[in-house]
């Protein structure tokens, strides 16, 4: 595993630098998706963050999706007692934010900061179950320089691999920490998002108050700026 030293609170690569390399990707529909969709989760937020406008198109053109998360997040913050419970209430809330309340979000509760600790065959298997060759796994890149992230992206390569599924891969500490050549960009994509699918998306993420909020917010104005972009990206 690659260790990547980064923290929330610096500046890190800004969005200025982004812009130009993701303005003309190619673009992706999400209505060309068959069969369902699973979006993987290390932790109660990225999968709004790096994904709620494509799941909210995605449910537009008729798709089932399911969102695994993997661990409840209590991790976050070691003096705020039952911050699982709460992050997981956060979740819900964004989720219906997003006009998705239709939509099964799954909690594995396999422990925050502790997936790189899970035998990688035990991992793959715990997300394999969920869905099978049709579907389209939706989960972190293997490079995001957090543990809990690469290990939930490695594991659902595997089981993409095996089964002969459709993957894609999305940042989320890779845009804080990276330059372009940290990240597979010739393989990069962009699901455009309109104003209303974007609006919704922002509101939900205002949801994660225990991580919007604060002195030493995780999700910080600078973090949160590489999130409220009009598009997302996934490498496929």
């Amino acid at each position: 595993m690659r260790i990547v030293e980064f923290d929330h609170r610096d500046a890190g690569t800004p969005e200025e630098y982004w812009a130009p390399l993701l303005a003309d990707l190619p673009r992706i529909d999400p209505s060309a998706v068959s069969g369902p969709v699973v979006v993987v989760s290390p932790h109660p937020d990225d999968e709004v963050l790096a994904a709620g406008g494509t799941v909210q198109r995605l449910v537009l053109a008729g798709a089932a999706v399911t969102v695994l998360s993997l661990t409840d997040g209590e991790a976050a913050d070691p003096d705020v007692p039952s911050l699982g419970g709460i992050r997981s209430a956060e979740l819900q809330s964004a989720v219906n934010r997003l006009g998705l309340a239709s939509i099964e979000v799954v909690p594995l509760g396999l422990g925050d900061g502790r997936l790189a600790s899970v035998r990688p065959e035990q991992l793959s298997a715990s997300i394999e179950r969920f869905g099978g060759p049709a579907t389209t796994w939706i989960a972190p890149l293997p490079d995001d320089g957090h543990p809990d992230h690469e290990a939930a992206g490695r594991a659902t390569m595997t089981v993409a691999e095996r089964t002969g599924a459709q993957l894609w891969q999305y940042p989320v500490w890779a845009w804080h920490w990276g330059r372009d050549v940290d990240l597979p960009l010739a393989r990069a994509g962009r699901v455009d998002l309109d104003d209303l699918v974007l609006a919704r998306k922002r509101h939900a993420i205002v949801e994660f108050r225990s991580q919007t909020t604060g002195a030493d917010a995780i999700l910080n104005a600078h973090v949160r700026s590489r999130f409220e972009r009009p598009f997302e990206v996934f490498f496929t």
